[in-house]
């Protein structure tokens, strides 16, 4: 037992050294040694897509981000399911305040496709003729104020179908169910770069011709996730999602341990129906290395007590948990140059992102699991149940009258 464990470790160290720790590395050096200079020259008329749907803590905050961004010729459109919603009134508030020319729609009820998807495209057909690009925001999230310019400037390039930035969380109040939370989420980067896996909804651009081109509202019909099904249309049509590391944007966020594995099985289940390549990819990655660390761990716990500790399966579990530890700082190092404002949270949950990674892949395990016993998901107070990505079923639906509690995405 102890041969075969110190096999499979080393055959884990080196397949996560390439996969992992070099490809993340490399990513923050190219970040960190980015010297901040003026945007491309690529500048289009664009527009923000907003859906709303509850009022999260500090949400005006982040549509005043919104609303002030340092780019020339841009106008917002917020969406909303109905005028009762809470975030309704905080939005014409912020609109009455404010120059720039924003307008928030009322959706309506999704009945067969999921509520932001349909919140997107009643907001796609009211933009303006002359928008020469389409970007998506979440009202959860806190961008930098070159946020536009910086996602819109790759798309000079032909090949770029898209852009995407993405989420980091950071714990406000910081239980530990928050910092895993952190820690999970963070471990997204690993498949994003010049070549991204996926465009993350929340910070996600696109040239209009492309977006209609590649019929990408026809496509969300009937569906339930925005993202993945524009990335699927997106890949498949030859061009690629570039990662934009300064597009990273923050959201604050503090969760229970129930609203911590709704969200995380929730997001493995939409992968599931929607990348399930990129699912299994994930899922045989976290069982490998759940196997190789509680595995080679007990083998090492149960030879010391017999006398024969083995020191080099041990030295190969240092060597695993190093690893981990030196990706997940490469990580905070790149939210630490795109996130300046935010250092001081940042540099408080450092030690999660560190030293969470086993716990965080029973997590991911636990995940895995429920996503292949059921395609049934909640999302903000809606059970939708995913028949195929480009059909579902709403289960059951609960409108939201009261402030959201936590910061988790729409």
């Amino acid at each position: 037992m102890i041969v075969l464990f110190t096999t499979l470790a080393s055959a884990f160290v080196l397949l996560q050294m390439v996969t992992l720790v070099i490809p993340g590395l490399l990513m923050a050096y190219r970040v960190v040694r980015h010297r901040t200079g003026p945007a491309a020259p690529y500048q289009p008329k664009a527009v923000i897509i907003v859906p709303c749907k509850g009022v999260e803590p500090r949400i005006e905050e982040n549509i005043w981000a919104l609303m002030n961004q340092d780019y020339p010729d841009y106008s917002l459109v917020f969406v909303t399911e109905s005028e009762s919603d809470p975030a309704y009134a905080v939005i014409r508030n912020l609109i009455i305040k404010s120059a720039r020319p924003a307008r928030v729609i009322v959706a309506g009820m999704a009945e067969t496709c999921g509520q932001k998807v349909h919140n997107l495209c009643a907001a796609v057909e009211a933009i303006e003729k002359d928008v020469e690009a389409v970007v998506f925001a979440d009202s959860d999230a806190q961008p930098r104020l070159d946020w536009l310019a910086q996602i819109l400037a790759p798309l000079a390039n032909p090949d770029i179908g898209a852009t995407t930035g993405y989420r980091w969380h950071i714990p406000v109040a910081g239980n530990f169910w928050s910092f895993l939370l952190a820690s999970w989420n963070a471990q997204a980067l690993a498949v994003l770069g010049e070549n991204s896996h996926f465009a993350w909804g929340g910070s996600m651009a696109m040239r209009r011709e492309d977006f209609e081109r590649l019929e990408i509202r026809q496509r969300w019909r009937g569906g339930l996730s925005d993202d993945l099904a524009l990335s699927n249309a997106v890949r498949r049509s030859g061009l690629r999602i570039a990662f934009v590391p300064r597009c990273l944007v923050a959201a604050h966020a503090d969760v229970s341990m129930k609203q911590l594995l709704e969200f995380t099985t929730r997001q493995i289940t939409i992968t599931r129906v929607y990348l399930p390549g990129t699912w299994l990819q994930a899922v045989f990655g976290h069982c490998y290395y759940s196997i190789i660390f509680w595995g080679g761990l007990t083998a090492v716990f149960a030879g010391a007590m017999q006398g024969t500790f083995p020191s080099a399966l041990a030295l190969l579990l240092m060597a695993v948990v190093s690893q981990s530890a030196c990706h997940a700082s490469s990580g905070l190092a790149v939210a630490m140059r795109c996130l300046p404002d935010h250092r001081q949270h940042l540099a408080r949950a450092s030690w999660a992102y560190v030293v969470m990674e086993p716990i965080m892949t029973l997590l991911y395990l636990y995940n895995a699991v429920a996503s292949c016993l059921t395609r049934r998901i909640v999302w903000r107070g809606v059970t939708y149940e995913m028949l195929s990505p480009n059909q579902t079923r709403i289960v059951r639906s609960e409108r939201i009258n009261a402030r959201v509690t936590t910061s988790l995405p729409l």
